[in-house]
C-alpha cells in the first residue's frame, strides 16, 4: 500500500508547528494515496521513525519521503537521507522513495511579489530578502537566483542577508539599511512562523521608529501547495539509494539544483 511521508523542519514555536500541520490538511485531500503522516526532522514530534512506524503499522508498503524544505541543503542531501537509510534497514520490505525539495520556481517569485505588495507601494523602499542560511554552497547560489528573479519582477532594491552560516548576516544587513534615509522592507524567504521570525521582530524592534516593514513568511499560500503536491505526485519517480561508495545518501535522481 502506498504512503506518504511529510517531512517539516521542527520548531519550538507552537503556533509555526501547528501552520506545519494544517498546511499538511490541506493538501492531503489532494493527494490519491491512503496513507498519508506528517513527521518533523528535529525538536518537534513526530520523528521520522516515528512516522514510519506509523505508517508501517497501517499496512504501508511503498513510502515517498516528501520533505518540506524550500531548498535544497545540508537537510535534503545528508540528514533526511541518512535516517531514511537508517529505515531501509530496519524495514526491509518496505520500498522507499525520496521527494525534492521546491527548489527555485518562478511561481514561488509570484508569492513574494505578492507578500511585498501587501506592506508597501513605495517602489524606492530597499528590501532584504533574508534566506535561513546553511553549510551548503547551493544556499547562497539559490537565494541569490530567487534575488534576481525578483528583480525582473519589482522596482525596489533588493539585497539578501542570511540568518546563519553565510555572510552578510541579517543583523549587518539590516543595521547597514538603517542608515539610510529609505523605506525598508524585511522579506524572510521561510516557509512558516518560528524563532526565526521572531528573531528576526527582536532585531527589527529598536528601529520601529524607522517604520521598518517585516512581509509574511510564505505560509498556506496556493501556490505552496501546489508546489507540495507537484512534488508528492513526481516523487514516485525518485527511488531512494544509498551510495556506499562516496558514504552519499540520495534518490535515483540526484537532488541537482532545482529551477522551473
Amino acid at each position: 500500500m502506498k504512503a506518504i511521508l511529510y517531512v517539516g523542519h521542527g520548531t519550538r514555536v507552537q503556533k509555526g508547528k501547528e501552520e506545519v500541520i494544517q498546511f499538511v490538511k490541506g493538501i492531503e485531500p489532494r493527494i490519491d494515496v491512503p496513507l498519508q503522516e506528517i513527521c518533523f526532522l528535529e525538536i518537534s514530534s513526530p520523528s521520522m521513525e516515528e512516522g514510519v512506524a506509523s505508517l508501517v503499522k497501517q499496512g504501508a508498503t511503498k513510502i515517498s519521503v516528501v520533505p518540506l524544505l524550500l531548498l535544497s541543503a545540508t537537510h535534503a542531501y545528508y540528514d533526511i537521507p541518512l535516517v531514511i537509510h537508517s529505515l531501509q534497514q530496519h524495514y526491509p520490505t518496505v520500498t522507499f522513495s525520496y521527494g525534492r525539495p521546491i527548489g527555485v520556481q518562478e511561481r514561488i517569485i509570484d508569492v513574494l511579489e505578492e507578500r511585498l505588495n501587501q506592506v508597501e507601494q513605495n517602489t524606492k523602499a530597499l528590501v532584504l530578502l533574508v534566506g535561513r542560511g546553511s553549510y551548503h554552497p547551493e544556499t547562497k547560489v539559490d537565494i541569490n537566483r530567487i534575488a534576481d528573479k525578483l528583480r525582473r519582477r519589482v522596482s525596489f532594491q533588493i539585497r539578501t542577508c542570511f540568518l546563519a552560516a553565510i555572510k552578510p548576516s541579517f543583523e549587518d544587513a539590516l543595521a547597514e539599511a538603517s542608515s539610510r534615509n529609505t523605506s525598508i522592507i524585511v522579506l524572510p524567504y521561510l516557509w512558516f512562523d518560528g524563532l526565526l521570525i521572531r528573531s528576526m521582530q527582536e532585531e527589527m524592534a529598536p528601529l520601529s521608529h524607522k517604520g521598518i516593514m517585516l512581509c509574511s513568511p510564505l505560509g498556506d499560500h496556493p501556490i505552496m501547495k501546489q508546489a507540495v503536491v507537484d512534488r508528492v505526485r513526481e516523487s514516485w519517480s525518485f527511488p531512494f539509494i544509498h551510495d556506499e561508495s562516496q558514504n552519499l545518501m540520495f534518490s535515483s535522481k540526484k537532488l541537482q539544483p532545482i529551477e522551473e
